[in-house]
């Protein structure tokens, strides 16, 4: 059994596209439309691979818009190994594990650029 820990840095101006379309947009202008993702990727030692994402939604007048976040486990052959649960930050520590009982951890940051 192995941890592994990853950090991601994504600039301010990410990050706040980010919030605004996780916060429940008002219009269809403001959403993270379903047919679009916005990913980072992290790679670790081993070749194993983390995407964290944010992902659209269709918009629907009178209903929650807010896109949502989860983080997808790849092996080095590009096979998902595992998910997070559906969530609603972007930055902040994500956690999978690939069913071998190794530990893999991404953090994302914010930084001015």
């Amino acid at each position: 059994m192995a941890k592994y820990r990853e950090t991601i840095v994504i600039s301010n101006e990410l990050d706040k596209k980010i919030r605004k379309w996780l916060n429940n947009p008002e219009t269809p202008e403001e959403t993270l439309h379903e047919d679009e993702t916005v990913t980072i990727t992290a790679g670790f030692p081993n070749g194993v691979q983390m995407d964290i994402k944010c992902c659209g939604v269709q918009f629907n007048e009178d209903e929650d818009n807010s896109a949502w976040t989860e983080a997808v486990l790849f092996a080095p052959d590009g096979y998902e190994i595992s998910c997070s649960e559906p969530a609603d930050t972007f930055t902040g520590e994500w956690t999978c594990e690939d069913g071998a009982g190794n530990i893999y951890t991404v953090i994302v940051k914010t930084i001015d650029i």
